[in-house]
């Protein structure tokens, strides 16, 4: 966890900062003292700012991830014994429910184990 260069946490602090703001983490007193103490402890690899942090990083990466799926799929069409279905969403299964893609068809779903299955059966 704490592996994370020094580079990286100033780059992506004021993204970080302002995903703890849509988490509801706000200041008490002063917005820029606030900023500071957290900038602080990110550097200082402060256990629960870098667990956020962490938190944070992965979110980022499903978000991209999720961005470049939709991109690729959104729009695409897929056939099936009834007709046709065109891909509105595509997104990962939560964890806990299993593992791969759901694809949406409007406000019908498949789940599909790899990017590479949903690719075979795309138009």
């Amino acid at each position: 966890m704490n592996n994370i260069s020094e580079k990286t946490k100033e780059e992506k602090f004021e993204t970080f900062y302002q995903w703890l703001r849509k988490d509801g983490l706000f200041p008490r007193k002063s917005e820029r003292l606030h900023r500071k103490r957290i900038f602080a402890n990110l550097l200082h690899n402060q256990p629960m700012t870098m667990e956020n942090f962490q938190d944070f990083l992965e979110h980022e990466a499903l978000s991209e991830e999720k961005a470049k799926l939709n991109e690729e799929f959104s729009g695409k069409e897929v056939p099936t014994a009834n007709g046709i279905l065109i891909i509105t969403e595509v997104q990962r299964i939560p964890e806990g429910e299993g593992k791969g893609y759901r694809v949406f068809f409007g406000q019908n779903w498949a789940d599909f184990r790899t990017v590479e299955l949903l690719r075979e059966v795309v138009l």
